[in-house]
């Protein structure tokens, strides 16, 4: 009896370790959401007006530089370019969030207007040491509209 006691408190103190790492991990989510939120939407209405990497580079990668400048990448920032400049941003959310040693890196979607069309846009963020960098950028016109769907830029 004293054995299953002890073994009972132990799974109860488990799933309360559990139950506090998931709500530590919830408010941390939601805080790198306050404070990256307007980073990621600051940087799509920079990239968006010229649709010219120098106009956001300081904000970028080293890798997602060099996936950027290839041909193939040159290709889709020209492709999603005919949309034109983000004009609003709607319901941006947070996925995939994670802390590691190496950094917070997180995704945000949103539904971006812009001047031809509307398309879900994803931005992956790492901040490191205080600095923040977009290490992906993805734009997905909504379905049944005009853009064709750009390849993928991402590290």
């Amino acid at each position: 009896m004293r054995i299953l006691k002890r073994v009972l408190l132990g799974l109860g103190s488990f799933c309360g370790l559990i139950i506090v790492v998931a709500i530590v991990l919830a408010m941390s989510s939601a805080h790198f959401k306050t404070q990256q939120a307007p980073f990621v939407t600051s940087f799509v209405i920079d990239l968006s007006h010229r649709w010219k990497l120098a106009d956001v580079q300081d904000r970028l990668s080293n890798h997602f530089i060099e996936q950027a400048s290839s041909a193939e990448g040159q290709l889709a920032l020209r492709r999603i370019s005919t949309l034109g400049a983000l004009r609003s941003v709607q319901d941006l959310e947070i996925r995939n969030y994670s802390m590691m040693t190496n950094g917070t890196t997180a995704v945000f979607a949103f539904k971006g207007t812009f001047d031809n069309d509307v398309a879900l846009v994803t931005v992956t963020v790492l901040r490191k040491s205080g600095t923040v960098r977009v290490m992906a950028f993805h734009i997905d016109p909504i379905p049944g509209r005009t853009v064709p769907s750009p390849a993928r830029v991402q590290t």
